[in-house]
């Protein structure tokens, strides 16, 4: 199949990339709905985010790993394909699109579906983990095994693949965004603050950690005192962020030793000698490497562009589809959009 577009549309962040220009898109996958129309996309869609009022929404396209609002995902599709098209970047679109690793194929399919709606010409469907670890420089189509844990924001996978072909797999229906919910009671019953859901992921992002021993550092957060009745601030420790994140931890660790326990003699000893790659919005944790290694004795390193490793994926994909062909889940092409029926 000839691809020239690549599509990841994550529960956090929507990224597109072009066969010989690169990364074109990166933005926020938020999605500003009025009176089910969509009326802004992307960051300036997040900024809505905790501002919404009565017929003013900010969905997300994405959740635990399936399609959560169809509106806002073909909303997206039909802005990206656009866009491409309008800047004479595609004229044609033959499109590769990340899907979650646990997602059914049925809904890939929709998926596929929904982007040539969108005026895609044909369309093909690809695990998030295979280019996420295509895209950290793993030789997943050699014969010696590669590892990797994807953590991302909606879900977190753990995967081995050798020969073009998986190994193992397992996954969990959750990922970092799950934190946010948490830290936002943690902030409330801890400082008597409410705050958002955008306020969350930043102090998130700014003093979430992996590692038990750490610099005590604090962050100012401000938000409504419930206590009070009138806006209020308070000083939140790392520790605190760090209670917050470790269940959404220690559910990793345990995702990955099951799935290096249930591989054979011969590929975890690939795995030993090889190490592993982390990807993905977690793979950012301070300390993640270490806590991982010290749960399965296995070298961690994070990739090398962590948040734009599935991006990357796409990319040499795009460019090299018949290297990869094999690894194509789903395809579904459009021939005649002239002819009955269509």
């Amino acid at each position: 199949m000839n691809l020239n577009i690549g599509i990841d549309i994550g529960a956090a962040n929507i990224r597109m990339v072009v066969r010989e220009r690169g990364l074109v898109l990166d933005q926020s996958s938020a999605c500003a709905m009025k009176k089910g129309a969509c009326i802004a996309t992307g960051d300036e869609a997040y900024s809505l985010l905790g501002r919404e009022y009565a017929s003013l929404e900010v969905a997300f396209p994405m959740a635990a790993g399936v399609i959560s609002r169809e509106d806002a995902l073909e909303a997206w599709l039909r802005y990206v394909i656009g866009q491409a098209a309008s800047m004479g970047l595609a004229r044609v679109s033959r499109v590769l699109i990340a899907k979650p690793a646990m997602m059914r194929l049925s809904q890939a399919q929709r998926m596929a579906m929904l982007v040539m709606r969108a005026g895609a010409s044909s369309c093909a469907v690809m695990s998030c983990d295979l280019l996420a670890a295509i895209g950290s420089g793993m030789d997943i189509a050699a014969s010696r095994a590669s590892f990797i844990v994807d953590i991302g924001a909606s879900h977190i996978s753990a995967t081995v693949a050798a020969r073009s072909q998986i190994i193992a797999r397992d996954y969990l229906n959750l990922g970092m965004d799950s934190a946010n919910g948490i830290i936002r009671r943690m902030i409330r019953n801890k400082y008597s603050l409410a705050v958002g859901p955008a306020t969350a992921e930043t102090v998130k992002r700014s003093l979430a950690t992996a590692l038990e021993k750490h610099i005590s550092i604090k962050e100012q957060v401000t938000g409504f005192d419930v206590t009070k009745g009138f806006p209020g601030i308070a000083q939140v420790d790392r520790q605190d962020i760090r209670d917050c994140v470790e269940p959404i931890l220690g559910q990793v660790r345990e995702l990955a030793m099951s799935v290096i326990d249930g591989c054979d003699s011969r590929i975890q000893a690939d795995i030993l000698e090889d190490g592993a790659y982390v990807s993905g919005g977690g793979a950012m944790l301070d300390g993640i490497c270490e806590v991982l290694e010290s749960a399965t004795g296995v070298k961690f390193s994070r990739a090398e562009n962590p948040l734009l490793s599935v991006a990357s994926g796409l990319e040499k994909v795009i460019s090299s589809p018949d290297t990869y062909a094999g690894l194509l889940e789903a395809q579904q092409t459009i021939f005649d959009r002239r002819s009955p029926g269509r």
